[in-house]
């Protein structure tokens, strides 16, 4: 992990201009962004942590318009009065994502901000990713890709959001109320969640008239690392787990690699095994550097 600094502001406005430093990141529950530095995807230079700035609320106004603080914790606003009773769409949504663990930790803000899930994002190993390496390739577009898009994809990228919260905000016409030094815009939600949104709505509305567009989706099964050097997988019906999972996980990874031919899945393998003997802030692959422990 590479070095950086911490800092914990006292005030919303000390925070914008703390976070205006190249590389600063904002620190809340941390569940996405700290496996991220871990794994050397992302290298912030500062951390600022907004915890404390009193950005817990969830209120409702006359109008009938709901403000949603960023630091609210997903548990504690999938299970928040007004929330229930007006929006049970959201509550249902935080209720399907992660683990109740990993739900009292994070926050509203770093839910809207999570990172895609891609297997070639989150492995550095991996060259070709635009995400990580903006004009290098999508490996996934070739690659193992049983959980990326479908629909609403490009030619750059075929990552998803890997956000519940994040569609249900859309389909709610949800906006964000973004704070920074050039003033308080108000952008819309992520856009791969949108894109998702819209088309699902097209798809609804397609059957509704009559019509629909038909496509082939193979299922071939699903491959999960739950530990260093351990694994699950279910391939066309036969189940796995420990490390003869992990190591059918690392060899489907090398069969679908994209382009380059075996002289680019030799060069792969060897900086998988470079990158885990000598760095072991690269041990991705497996997990990281132990076991998960729930608390």
């Amino acid at each position: 992990m590479n070095p950086f600094t911490y800092q914990r502001p006292e005030t919303d406005d000390a925070a914008v201009q703390a976070a205006a430093t190249h590389s600063a990141k904002f620190l809340g529950g941390g569940t996405n962004l700290v496996d991220l530095m871990r794994y050397g995807v992302e290298s912030p230079t500062a951390l600022i942590d907004v915890n404390h700035l009193h950005l817990t609320e969830v209120t409702r106004a006359s109008s009938g318009a709901t403000t949603i603080g960023a630091s609210v914790r997903n548990s504690d606003l999938a299970n928040h009065p007004i929330i229930r009773e007006h929006y049970p769409l959201l509550s249902h949504a935080l209720l399907s994502g992660a683990s109740p663990q990993l739900r009292n930790m994070a926050t509203t803000a770093g839910n809207l901000l999570q990172r895609t899930r891609c297997y070639y994002f989150m492995d550095t190993a991996f060259p070709a990713c635009n995400k990580r390496n903006p004009g290098s390739g999508c490996a996934a577009i070739k690659g193992f890709n049983r959980i990326h898009a479908i629909l609403g994809s490009s030619d750059a990228c075929i990552a998803t959001n890997p956000s519940d919260m994040n569609v249900a905000m859309a389909a709610l016409d949800a906006s964000v109320h973004v704070e920074g030094p050039g003033g308080k815009p108000f952008p819309g939600l992520a856009t791969v969640a949108i894109q998702q949104a819209r088309h699902v709505a097209k798809a609804i509305k397609a059957g509704s008239a009559g019509a629909s567009t038909s496509f082939k989706y193979l299922d071939k099964g699903a491959l999960a690392v739950v530990g260093r050097g351990k694994a699950v997988c279910e391939i066309r019906g036969h189940k796995l787990s420990g490390r003869p999972a992990f190591f059918t996980y690392l060899t489907v990874h090398m069969y679908y690699l994209s382009g380059g031919g075996p002289g680019h899945r030799v060069k792969v393998l060897i900086d998988w095994i470079s990158a885990r003997l000598g760095d072991p802030q690269n041990q991705v692959i497996d997990g990281g550097l132990a076991d998960p422990v729930e608390r």
